[in-house]
């Protein structure tokens, strides 16, 4: 079995974002594997408010995007993760950084910030897209394999996936929110406990 800290990842911060902390995560997930992970600052990225709506400083450097797609390419990365500064008010820059990484490395899966934690605080934003793209390759392929079985198996299955927060999703959301099932076991077996706590008549389970 392949372990998830195998993944070879490639990270999109905007220039000035202190990368200590995520460097940190990663290494007391992987340690061994720090040397595989290449953390790429991009110094057009800069948005400051103005008033309700928040603006690019810069435009978008996409020379500096595609050159260093590539570099990811040729090192051969499985997953990347993409988190600008307010992108969770402004997701353009994230969105295109996405697009064009798509364009030239089509078979790996690219999580933005803006779209599975699109919250203020730069360090939870970007440590929950590190992770949900660490997760992402695995799940996809687990859930695609899954997938075929039940289809093989019982023909049309609807297939949800339980999510940390208590709720469940599609077989196909959780193929780029991966970072929702963390956690989901023990959200299943409390509301599992309370259903059949009821069933049989307890109250307060």
């Amino acid at each position: 079995m392949r372990l998830i800290s195998d993944v070879p990842l490639g990270i999109f911060l905007s220039g000035g974002v202190d990368s200590s902390c995520i460097t940190a995560l990663i290494s007391r997930v992987s340690p061994e594997k720090i040397k595989t992970f290449l953390v790429e600052f991009l110094t057009s990225f800069a948005d400051i408010h103005r008033g309700l709506q928040v603006l690019p400083v810069k435009p978008l450097d996409e020379r500096t995007v595609h050159d260093t797609a590539t570099a990811l390419k040729d090192y051969g990365v499985e997953a990347i993760a993409v988190s600008l500064l307010f992108s969770f008010r402004n997701p353009a820059h994230e969105r295109r950084v996405a697009q064009i990484c798509s364009e030239l490395l089509p078979d790996v899966p690219v999580t933005i910030s803006s779209e599975v934690a699109p919250e203020f605080r730069e360090f939870e934003r970007t440590s929950t897209t590190v992770i949900n793209a660490y997760l992402l390759s695995v799940t996809r392929r687990y859930l695609d394999a899954l997938q075929k079985r039940l289809k093989k198996d019982y023909g049309h299955a609807r297939l949800r996936i339980m999510q940390a927060s208590g709720g469940s999703m599609t077989a196909d959301v959780a193929k780029s929110h991966a970072v929702n099932m963390v956690n989901s076991g023990p959200a299943g077996g409390a509301l599992a406990t309370a259903l059949f706590g009821g069933l049989a008549g307890i109250d307060g389970v």
